[in-house]
């Protein structure tokens, strides 16, 4: 008897709990308040072998899938962790409940490095909007291999299904910066997946292939990889498509997006054997330029003062000084440490203690490590215009009007006229209300990207295949 009472009273206390943790699996949306800055989030919870996972998304920071940890449902309480780096964890404490419209909801506090902030979740009403699929498929996908030196590259080769004899038209998608999957997928927006579906139907063969360290791709160089790696690792795929049964050797095509337009520039200005070249988004101009107006255009776009945009430009620009120049690392150092004291000194005298100098310190040194990688070094340097002018085949180059990531306002100008040089055919577009991902927008920014439809503006996949049929 006094077993089952045991057990009816740990059931007692466990059902809430159980109940809660159903409560909040799905998709939530939301956003961090902290600094009078506002960070959008997507958070997904779900069941996993018997215990509650999670994983959020942070688009203004490009940051996708990161997992979270210590997540803990009890009563109306919902906490969990998200592990920034070594001593760098960001609490989130929240409660749950339904407002006025039985709508659920989460809202808490948010606390990281010291700085204390809030955070808002709600529910997402319905999934992701659909990709845009066509209704019939007619071509075939192959799983491939291909030999990257030391390496070997995961893909997928489709090959359309019209006349089986043909040797055809190929064009290979290349990603852009950071690790990406084949498909390009952003928010379950699959980029690549999309255009390759469309190519292939219109009669033109596609490859995309895993990024080198990702997916079904090795990785031998570790963090030294450059952008000139995976320029090499293109050069590897032109070989595999010259020596394929089903691609006309003499009509292999590049389509990068974003950096991978740079590697497309790269690649097509010493290799001839390249056809033609899409630059979906690529940039003009220096990385280092790129990055000062990058990070201008996200930050007006995110609706953030002028005095909050000049701090984080003197930031960037002291970043990017200390990267080119690998001095003045022990200064910024220390205006870092001053910056975050002035923050840690606004709290309570019990929070302050959370933070000693040790772990401020260990938490910069991480930040500074990162950006002195060898990616980080030859991006900044790295001016397309130089790698452009020297192509000598057909190039279209399309870039998004609301673009904040590559700004058609400071490389459209410079893009035609690296092109004038090549003396090259060449067509520049730009898509009305196109983001960076040439979704239909409202402001560009990087914190739309999850609510907009996965889908392309009107006009685009038919305007990149029209381009490539009539070359």
């Amino acid at each position: 008897m006094k077993s089952k009472l045991i057990i009816m009273l740990s059931l007692f206390f466990i059902i809430p709990n159980l109940i809660l943790s159903q409560d909040i699996i799905g998709k939530w949306s939301g956003e961090i308040n902290v600094l009078n800055q506002k960070l959008n989030i997507v958070v997904n919870f779900k069941i996993e072998n018997d215990s509650l996972k999670g994983k959020i998304d942070i688009p203004q920071q490009m940051a996708f899938g990161l997992d979270l940890s210590n997540i803990k449902t009890e009563n109306e309480s919902v906490n969990f962790e998200l592990v920034a780096g070594p001593g760098n964890i960001a609490f989130f404490e929240g409660e749950y409940f339904l407002d006025d419209s039985g709508n659920p909801k989460i809202e808490g506090k948010f606390i990281q490095m010291g700085i204390v902030g809030t955070f808002n979740l709600e529910l997402a009403k319905e999934e992701a909007k659909k990709q845009q699929t066509p209704t019939a498929q007619n071509f075939t996908d192959l799983d491939v291999r291909i030999v990257a030196g030391p390496d070997t590259l995961g893909g997928t080769l489709s090959i359309p299904n019209i006349n089986s004899k043909k040797k055809f038209k190929c064009v290979i998608l290349i990603t852009g910066s950071g690790p990406q999957d084949r498909d390009e997928d952003v928010f379950g927006f699959k980029i690549f997946k999309e255009l390759a579906t469309h190519l292939a139907n219109s009669g033109i063969a596609v490859l995309r292939c895993d990024d080198r360290g990702f997916g079904q791709s090795t990785n031998s160089l570790g963090n030294k990889v450059t952008t000139f790696d995976f320029a090499n690792d293109v050069e590897a795929c032109i070989k595999y498509l010259k020596n394929h049964s089903s691609i006309d050797p003499k009509k292999i095509g590049l389509l990068g997006h974003s950096e991978g337009g740079i590697i497309a520039s790269i690649v097509a200005s010493r290799n001839k054997d390249v056809a033609f070249v899409v630059l979906m988004a690529g940039t003009s101009i220096r990385g280092d330029s790129l990055l000062i107006s990058q990070l201008y255009e996200i930050t007006k776009a995110s609706g953030a003062s002028d005095e909050d945009i000049q701090e984080a430009l003197r930031w960037q620009k002291n970043t990017l000084n200390a990267i080119r120049t690998d001095t003045g690392w022990d200064k910024l150092r220390e205006d870092m440490f001053i910056m975050s004291k002035k923050q840690i000194d606004t709290l309570p005298e019990s929070q302050k203690k959370m933070f000693p100098d040790s772990l401020i310190y260990q938490r910069i040194d991480m930040l500074i490590a990162q950006s002195r990688n060898d990616w980080m070094r030859e991006f900044i340097k790295i001016d397309p215009a130089d790698y452009i002018e020297k192509i000598s085949c057909p190039v279209l180059a399309l870039f998004g009007q609301l673009d904040t990531q590559v700004p058609p306002n400071t490389n459209e100008i410079p893009m035609r006229n690296a092109l004038n040089k090549s003396k090259v055919k060449y067509e520049i577009k730009i898509f009305d209300k196109a983001n960076h991902l040439f979704q239909e927008a409202q402001t560009g920014s990087p914190n739309e990207y999850f609510m907009l439809e996965k889908k392309f503006v009107p006009g685009f996949l038919e305007y990149i295949s029209g381009w490539i049929l009539k070359i």
